[in-house]
């Protein structure tokens, strides 16, 4: 039998080890249900200043509509409607609606780089930010799961504006892209979707990032945290499994992009994704390119990819 004074040290070791544990789990949990977001003035400023958003244009020749949506969920997303190039004709097909949707901690502005493509081919477009991210309302963020319905009755929007046969696709980076894959699982309706360096499963995206930034174990750290985030913000982490939810989605074609020097979303999930979509479905990668930066890597090739997969499906 162990003195008093050995067993009253370890039971306070064990206390202080809980404690650490818990500390790092529940910071584990807030990186997922309350991030630290970019100020959508300083997101402004900062794809200004990259040349990834042109002032001049951007305010005073898109003719754009910016508005508060309110969701079913008692909170408002901040939209911007940005019409399409007058300039295109295409009369021969119903009107194209492209959603765009930006990624963990960005904002609305982060999707203006991509504006230019569809316009081009006679998409009318809407940016908008996700809860909890820009100018949009309080409500914790789910990494893609609650965030997916936010997206579907942003698309209800879009069938009131116009008609029941408009076309609408969804473009999703990063976070968004995981949004665009869970809601296109469960309301397969859409015409397209395009998912940029999308994570596979947000447990694997996490015990990555856990091993590759703070060199921490996957128990009993994300367990936990798991568990926090459930209590906090109403999701475990495997709810967030986008290539299990894309076995769903085999009515809908869909376009896979990743950079394959992207170490922040292994390149390697790319392939998980796009191995379970049945149905039509596409893959582009780019060498050299890192996380959410296919674009700019290879801004020529990437518009192509993209006028040739929506060719294909019929949907220019």
């Amino acid at each position: 039998m162990l003195p008093a004074e050995v067993t009253i040290v370890l039971i306070l070791l064990l206390i202080v080890i809980l404690l650490c544990v818990f500390i790092v789990s529940w910071k584990l949990s807030s990186l997922i249900v309350t991030p630290n977001v970019v100020d959508p003035r300083l997101c402004y400023e900062d794809e200004m200043i990259k040349g990834k958003l042109k002032k001049e244009e951007y305010e005073n020749k898109l003719n754009r509509e910016d508005f508060l949506f309110p969701t079913s969920r008692g909170y408002n997303l901040s939209c911007t409607f940005i019409p399409r190039d007058e300039s295109i004709k295409d009369s021969n097909k119903p009107d194209k609606v492209i959603i765009l949707v930006h990624g963990y901690t960005s904002c609305k502005f982060g999707s203006v780089k991509y504006l230019d493509i569809f316009r081009s081919l006679g998409f009318h477009c809407l940016i908008y930010d996700h809860r909890n991210h820009g100018d949009s309302g309080k409500a914790p963020t789910t990494m893609g799961y609650y965030e997916a319905y936010d997206l579907e009755e942003l698309c209800g929007w879009v069938r009131d504006r116009f008609h029941n046969n408009v076309m609408i696709g969804t473009h999703g980076e990063s976070m968004g892209a995981a949004t665009v894959m869970l809601h296109v699982s469960l309301f397969p309706s859409l015409s397209f979707v395009i998912e940029d360096c999308g994570y596979s499963s947000l447990t694997e995206q996490l015990t990555h990032n856990m091993k590759q930034q703070y060199h921490l174990p996957k128990f009993p750290f994300l367990y936990i945290a798991s568990l926090l985030s459930k209590l906090r913000g109403g999701i475990f982490f495997h709810q967030v499994e986008p290539k299990n939810n894309l076995k769903a989605a085999a009515a809908v074609p869909m376009l896979f992009l990743h950079g394959e020097a992207d170490s922040f979303v292994p390149f390697s999930m790319v392939n998980d994704v796009y191995k379970n979509k049945p149905g039509v479905k596409t893959m582009n990668t780019y060498p050299g390119a890192g996380h959410a930066e296919s674009f700019w890597s290879a801004q020529q090739q990437y518009t192509t990819d993209v006028t040739q997969f929506l060719m294909e499906n019929n949907i220019i």
